[in-house]
């Protein structure tokens, strides 16, 4: 039996769609976890809810994959290349967003 194709397109019932966002949320933390536990893979995930929450996933540790990013050297042609593209301010909110879901963890 063959699986019923679903376009992929917005979901205007904000009820349907809640429902899909959950879903597929936790799919892809399952999936994430998978790949980490398989191959060990380091790995962070942060999604944002249509209401603006933020839920995060990582292996080891999301504060420690967040860090390891922040300070990885990026190059491109062999040139080291400076990440000031996201903010101060936007590097600020994730992490107050991530405390904000620890205390309701």
């Amino acid at each position: 039996m063959d699986k019923v194709k679903i376009p992929i397109k917005k979901i205007e019932n904000p009820n349907k769609r809640q429902v899909c966002y959950s879903k597929r949320k936790m799919g892809i933390f399952k999936k994430a976890s998978e790949l980490s536990i398989m191959c060990g893979a380091e790995i962070a995930i942060i999604v944002f809810s249509p209401a603006g929450k933020a839920f995060t996933f990582g292996s080891p540790d999301i504060n420690f994959m967040v860090d390891k990013y922040q300070n990885f050297p990026v190059y491109i042609n062999d040139k080291k290349v400076d990440k000031s593209w996201i903010s101060e301010q936007e590097y600020n909110f994730i992490l107050r967003e991530l405390d904000a879901e620890k205390k309701h963890t």
